[in-house]
């Protein structure tokens, strides 16, 4: 699009000979400092009120408790089997791909407040796969389901498990 506008404000001053190429747009974005980025369409409908509130109350909440036992965990896709997108050839060969596996399951991971980090809990859409049939104990929980999503069921097994 920035290109475009280019040409078309070149066209209109009479600079016949400009071309807006891509090394011209990476000039361009260098010179003033612009840089493309992964839009966050979330941060955007945050109401800073509530946000405001929010941390002033549980800052009353967490005073009763020690900071092992304040725990901040988040949940993220692991997709084991896929393969890297981008590789290196050599100029003119042609560079293949194949099909993207979609496996995954899901991990969260978990620390306290005190810095300890806790076991990963991974949920899995089988309960046990044969290859850790005879790997016991794994040293994670692992629970299973027919999506490997959390679910609020598997994430109260989680926290009674950390509460013991």
């Amino acid at each position: 699009m920035l290109q475009e506008k280019a040409l078309r404000a070149s066209k209109a001053l009479g600079m016949e000979s400009f071309s807006a190429s891509n090394g011209w747009l990476q000039s361009f974005r260098a010179r003033h400092n612009i840089q493309f980025r992964t839009l966050s369409g979330e941060a955007a409908v945050v109401n800073m009120d509530t946000v405001c509130d929010w941390t002033q109350s549980i800052a009353s909440v967490i005073n009763d408790y020690s900071p092992n036992g304040i725990f901040n965990c988040d949940e993220t896709g692991l997709f084991w089997q896929d393969l890297p997108s981008k590789s290196l050839v050599m100029r003119g060969e042609n560079c293949k791909g194949g099909k993207r596996v979609k496996d995954r399951v899901t991990v969260l991971l978990t620390a306290s407040s005190s810095g300890e980090k806790m076991p990963l809990l991974i949920i899995n859409k089988a309960y046990m796969p044969r290859a850790f049939q005879k790997k016991l104990p794994l040293g994670v929980q692992w629970h299973a389901n027919s999506k490997a999503w959390m679910n609020g069921s598997v994430f109260a097994q989680y926290c009674l498990w950390l509460k013991k």
